[in-house]
């Protein structure tokens, strides 16, 4: 049996953060065999940062109005999962 990483989802896939709040995003990995749950998080933006726990801090400071989060599978890097935030510009 070949352990194989078919995809990657994350939850909430949308979902909206004021400036200086937090969001919690889990992320289920698919496949065959025996699989590892194991993820990479990563978020773009410019004072935004994502800890290995899935837990999103959109900075005071931030200027793009729509984030992705992606959680990339450690087992097979190939395969990851995204989420959009969007940010409030007020």
């Amino acid at each position: 049996t070949t352990n194989s990483v078919s995809g990657v989802t994350v939850s909430p896939t949308s979902v909206s953060v004021d400036k200086g709040q937090q969001a919690t995003f889990t992320a289920t990995v698919a496949g065959s065999g025996v699989v590892s749950q194991a993820v990479t998080w990563s978020v773009n933006g410019v004072d935004s940062s994502i800890n290995e726990a899935g837990v999103l801090s959109v900075g005071a400071g931030e200027t793009t109005a729509s984030l992705t989060v992606t959680a990339t599978s450690k087992q097979d890097t190939s395969k990851s999962g995204t989420a959009t935030v969007t940010v409030p510009q007020t």
